[in-house]
């Protein structure tokens, strides 16, 4: 898959969907390879990809997977005094 050198990260929660469809055509229209959306806050990321991906024809619907860190990581237990 190339998603070119050059993307568009974009926070699209603040639209409805038809809008964000829109967004994501107007992206592809413009010569964009990639729409990256956040994946922290909001919308589930996998149903907005899949319904961005329905509504475009070549454009890649991409996202940053936020870090979780497990309750009983070394950095939390160094923190707790519990090491």
């Amino acid at each position: 898959m190339d998603i070119g050198k050059v993307g568009i990260w974009f926070f699209l929660d603040t639209m409805t969907a038809p809008e964000s469809a829109r967004f994501a055509q107007t992206v592809e229209k413009a010569g964009y390879k990639a729409l990256w959306i956040p994946e922290a806050v909001g919308r589930e990321p996998f149903a907005h990809a899949t319904y961005l991906l329905d509504h475009t024809e070549r454009l890649s619907i991409a996202w940053q997977q936020r870090r979780r860190r497990s309750r009983n990581s070394p950095a939390d237990a160094s923190r707790s005094g519990s090491a």
